[in-house]
């Protein structure tokens, strides 16, 4: 598994390239590769109060676990989080049930004195990957979309990233899947909470699914 990862490494640079124009944004790092086989506190804060969270393969696991509803598991960005412009990964689907989903997420602006949420996720038992910004504590969602539907994720090793330096206009990117760009009509403001993380979820509950993540880059 570890050279499927490391193969994907070059793609993830043509990916992160490619997201947002390095003529403008040109500080492309790469944040985390877990080669040193343990989740480094100093980059991650850790929530794993639904998923197993286990650094493997120079890659990191989580397992998410049944019967926790509406709970997520994180790996937090630790390290500057209001300077980071965007988010890509590579990522694996090994198996899935239901709703839960491997995502990138975190706040991206807010609406009035509400927050947005903005997210690009990996369902692999739904066989899509959605993305969307929804307003926090609030039913309207101001965009909803998703790649391939069908798109069978179970196995497979792809990129996905999005961007969280505008809330009117954002980017969510897949593998060869390609880009999307959107853009929010409502006036929305800059968040003062930087939440930023990569991790699992179920709204339902479902589980259990097991998803990899590596390679994580950021753009500051």
């Amino acid at each position: 598994m570890k050279k499927l990862f490391y193969y994907m490494l070059v793609i993830t640079v043509i990916a992160a390239i490619s997201l947002v124009s390095v003529e403008v944004y040109a500080g492309w790092e790469l944040y985390d590769n877990f080669n040193s086989g343990a989740i480094d506190p100093t980059r991650w804060a850790i929530d794993d109060s639904s998923a197993t969270i286990t650094p493997i393969f120079g890659a990191v696991r989580f397992e998410h676990q049944p019967g926790f509803p509406e709970d997520s598991s994180w790996l937090r960005f630790n390290q500057s989080p209001e300077t980071i412009k965007a988010v890509l990964v590579t990522a694996m689907v090994q198996s899935c049930t239901g709703d839960v989903r491997g995502r990138i997420a975190g706040y991206i602006g807010k609406l009035g004195d509400k927050y947005l949420w903005n997210e690009i996720g990996a369902r692999g038992g739904e066989e899509r990957i959605a993305t969307y910004v929804s307003v926090v504590d609030d039913p309207r969602l101001l965009y909803w979309g998703h790649f391939g539907d069908p798109v069978d994720l179970i196995g497979d090793i792809f990129t996905m990233g999005t961007t969280f330096f505008n809330p009117q206009n954002v980017i969510y990117y897949v593998g060869d899947l390609g880009m999307h760009t959107i853009e929010i009509f409502e006036t929305l403001s800059p968040t003062d909470d930087h939440f930023k993380g990569i991790g699992t979820r179920s709204t339902n509950g479902d589980g259990p699914c097991v998803v990899y993540f590596d390679n994580v880059y950021v753009l500051r």
